[in-house]
């Protein structure tokens, strides 16, 4: 995708909000892995980041605290430690549902204004 949007993939990190696979996601299990957030998040220090779907919202308002909007909605963002958190929704939500991948591509494309 990075080649495809023109991105450098060096200029690109990815990362998960939990760290451990599971069935059923429960507030304990992002209760858990909210430090490891935090801090992979302090050490990277990006500029931007896609907040992909309502888990990893919640992972990030766990991680982060109050700056971070409770209900975020695709296409809001909101800026924490000089870091702009761009919401989108789930990757996973957009296969078979025209109108959730117009709205995922969408927001996606904004990123880009972001990183110029």
């Amino acid at each position: 995708m990075c080649g495809e949007w023109g991105w450098s993939a060096e200029g690109v990190y990815l990362s998960t909000a939990l760290r451990c696979s599971l069935v059923r996601v429960t507030r304990k299990e992002v209760q858990k892995c909210s430090d490891f957030l935090a801090e992979e998040l302090l050490i990277v220090g990006p500029r931007l980041v896609l907040v992909s779907g309502r888990v990893a919202a919640v992972a990030v308002r766990e991680a982060l605290g109050g700056g971070i909007p409770e209900n975020p909605r695709a296409g809001d963002t909101c800026g924490v430690f000089n870091t702009t958190f761009l919401f989108n929704l789930d990757v996973a939500r957009i296969e078979g549902d025209e109108e959730a991948a117009r709205v995922f591509w969408r927001v996606l494309r904004r990123a880009e204004g972001f990183l110029a």
